[in-house]
Protein backbone atom coordinates (compact mmCIF):
# COMPACT_ATOMS: atom_id res chain seq x y z
CA UNK A 1 0.00 0.00 0.00
CA UNK A 2 1.08 3.39 -0.49
CA UNK A 3 2.24 6.56 1.02
CA UNK A 4 0.94 10.02 -0.05
CA UNK A 5 2.32 13.77 -0.20
CA UNK A 6 0.15 16.29 0.60
CA UNK A 7 1.50 19.93 0.08
CA UNK A 8 -0.77 22.89 1.46
CA UNK A 9 -0.13 26.31 -0.38
CA UNK A 10 -0.83 29.09 1.80
CA UNK A 11 -1.00 32.86 2.46
CA UNK A 12 -0.52 35.18 5.25
CA UNK A 13 -1.72 38.89 5.41
CA UNK A 14 0.66 40.19 3.28
CA UNK A 15 -0.20 38.07 0.33
CA UNK A 16 3.04 36.07 1.09
CA UNK A 17 2.69 32.17 -0.01
CA UNK A 18 4.67 29.84 1.83
CA UNK A 19 3.92 25.89 1.29
CA UNK A 20 3.72 23.00 4.30
CA UNK A 21 3.82 19.32 3.21
CA UNK A 22 2.96 16.22 4.92
CA UNK A 23 3.63 12.07 4.39
CA UNK A 24 0.48 10.08 5.11
CA UNK A 25 1.51 6.70 7.47
CA UNK A 26 0.23 3.81 4.22
CA UNK A 27 -2.95 4.03 3.07
CA UNK A 28 -5.25 2.10 1.06
CA UNK A 29 -5.87 3.90 -2.17
CA UNK A 30 -5.43 7.57 -3.52
CA UNK A 31 -9.48 8.09 -2.22
CA UNK A 32 -7.87 7.30 1.57
CA UNK A 33 -5.72 9.91 0.71
CA UNK A 34 -8.08 12.47 -0.32
CA UNK A 35 -10.35 11.26 2.39
CA UNK A 36 -7.10 11.72 4.80
CA UNK A 37 -5.97 15.37 3.06
CA UNK A 38 -9.52 16.67 3.56
CA UNK A 39 -9.59 16.14 7.39
CA UNK A 40 -5.55 17.74 7.86
CA UNK A 41 -7.37 20.33 5.69
CA UNK A 42 -10.21 20.91 7.71
CA UNK A 43 -8.14 20.92 11.59
CA UNK A 44 -5.11 22.63 9.64
CA UNK A 45 -7.42 25.69 8.65
CA UNK A 46 -9.01 25.66 12.15
CA UNK A 47 -5.32 26.09 14.18
CA UNK A 48 -3.80 28.61 10.97
CA UNK A 49 -3.95 32.10 11.08
CA UNK A 50 -3.00 32.08 7.32
CA UNK A 51 -5.63 31.47 3.79
CA UNK A 52 -5.29 28.12 2.82
CA UNK A 53 -4.78 28.54 -1.18
CA UNK A 54 -4.96 25.24 -2.27
CA UNK A 55 -3.63 21.46 -1.03
CA UNK A 56 -2.54 18.58 -3.74
CA UNK A 57 -1.86 14.71 -2.94
CA UNK A 58 0.95 13.07 -4.74
CA UNK A 59 2.11 9.54 -4.11
CA UNK A 60 5.37 7.32 -5.58
CA UNK A 61 4.67 4.16 -7.43
CA UNK A 62 7.48 1.71 -7.12
CA UNK A 63 7.92 0.17 -10.57
CA UNK A 64 10.44 -2.92 -11.23
CA UNK A 65 12.42 -0.97 -13.82
CA UNK A 66 16.10 -3.17 -14.66
CA UNK A 67 18.04 0.29 -15.43
CA UNK A 68 20.90 -0.43 -17.91
CA UNK A 69 24.34 -1.31 -16.61
CA UNK A 70 26.40 1.30 -18.64
CA UNK A 71 23.73 4.11 -17.92
CA UNK A 72 24.84 7.80 -16.68
CA UNK A 73 22.45 10.07 -14.91
CA UNK A 74 25.50 12.80 -15.56
CA UNK A 75 25.22 12.45 -19.27
CA UNK A 76 21.51 13.36 -20.99
CA UNK A 77 19.82 14.09 -24.07
CA UNK A 78 18.09 17.62 -25.41
CA UNK A 79 15.15 17.35 -27.60
CA UNK A 80 14.26 20.45 -28.90
CA UNK A 81 9.90 21.09 -30.11
CA UNK A 82 8.25 23.89 -31.61
CA UNK A 83 4.87 24.41 -29.60
CA UNK A 84 1.53 25.33 -30.50
CA UNK A 85 2.27 29.12 -30.05
CA UNK A 86 5.47 28.71 -32.36
CA UNK A 87 7.66 29.27 -29.62
CA UNK A 88 10.29 26.87 -28.87
CA UNK A 89 11.05 24.33 -25.76
CA UNK A 90 12.99 21.39 -24.86
CA UNK A 91 12.66 18.13 -23.23
CA UNK A 92 15.62 17.22 -21.02
CA UNK A 93 16.12 13.20 -20.53
CA UNK A 94 18.61 12.09 -18.61
CA UNK A 95 21.21 8.70 -18.91
CA UNK A 96 19.76 8.34 -22.43
CA UNK A 97 19.94 4.64 -23.57
CA UNK A 98 22.63 3.71 -26.58
CA UNK A 99 21.87 4.11 -30.17
CA UNK A 100 19.71 7.48 -30.13
CA UNK A 101 22.78 9.72 -31.61
CA UNK A 102 23.80 9.34 -35.46
CA UNK A 103 26.72 9.38 -36.49
CA UNK A 104 27.76 13.56 -36.14
CA UNK A 105 26.71 12.93 -32.61
CA UNK A 106 23.14 14.84 -33.02
CA UNK A 107 20.23 12.90 -31.84
CA UNK A 108 18.37 10.79 -34.31
CA UNK A 109 15.02 12.46 -34.13
CA UNK A 110 13.12 9.82 -36.50
CA UNK A 111 14.06 7.19 -33.60
CA UNK A 112 11.27 5.78 -32.69
CA UNK A 113 11.77 5.49 -28.66
CA UNK A 114 12.31 9.60 -29.36
CA UNK A 115 9.04 10.23 -31.28
CA UNK A 116 7.48 7.93 -28.78
CA UNK A 117 8.86 10.00 -26.14
CA UNK A 118 7.76 13.41 -27.53
CA UNK A 119 4.19 12.09 -28.60
CA UNK A 120 3.44 12.31 -24.84
CA UNK A 121 3.29 16.13 -25.27
CA UNK A 122 1.62 16.22 -27.86
CA UNK A 123 -1.88 16.47 -28.83
CA UNK A 124 -2.89 13.08 -28.57
CA UNK A 125 -0.57 12.77 -25.38
CA UNK A 126 -1.68 13.61 -21.78
CA UNK A 127 1.00 15.90 -21.03
CA UNK A 128 1.68 19.69 -21.76
CA UNK A 129 4.30 22.15 -21.23
CA UNK A 130 4.71 24.16 -18.07
CA UNK A 131 2.96 26.84 -20.17
CA UNK A 132 0.17 24.64 -21.07
CA UNK A 133 1.16 24.51 -24.41
CA UNK A 134 1.75 20.83 -26.75
CA UNK A 135 4.91 20.17 -28.90
CA UNK A 136 4.05 20.60 -32.82
CA UNK A 137 7.29 18.86 -34.38
CA UNK A 138 10.49 18.22 -33.11
CA UNK A 139 13.13 20.93 -34.56
CA UNK A 140 16.38 18.90 -33.14
CA UNK A 141 18.39 17.40 -30.30
CA UNK A 142 21.72 17.18 -28.88
CA UNK A 143 23.75 15.17 -26.85
CA UNK A 144 24.24 17.52 -23.51
CA UNK A 145 27.95 18.75 -22.41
Amino acid sequence: MPEYNVAFTYADGQNREGRKTFKTQTLANFAAAETAAGLLYSDLAAIMDAEILRYSISGDTVVADAGGATANKDEGITIQVRKTNSLRDVLRVPAPVTGLLDGNGNLDTSNVLVTNYVENFQSAGDFTFSDGEMAVDIIGGWLDD
